[in-house]
């Protein structure tokens, strides 16, 4: 599985791909988060959640803040 060589995700955000991926692992279901360019960004996400699933792993709900309480 790679989010980052081959995927939707930049070299630069290799750390938001290894975020993400360890969430998946541990069956976290939400990934709060400010960073709207590499993870809660709708044109990545149906990318990142196709390769998950691949590997046979389920991508949190990833959202900011103000999108879980509704502000």
């Amino acid at each position: 599985m790679s989010l980052v060589k081959n995927g939707p995700l930049p070299e630069k955000a290799t750390a938001d791909a290894f975020h993400l991926a360890t969430a998946a692992r541990h069956g976290i279901d939400i990934l709060l988060t400010w960073n709207c360019r590499h993870l809660a960004n709708a044109m990545l996400l149906p990318r990142v959640r196709k390769i998950l699933s691949s590997s046979g792993l389920v991508c949190p709900e990833v959202c900011t803040v103000n999108e879980l309480i509704g502000s």
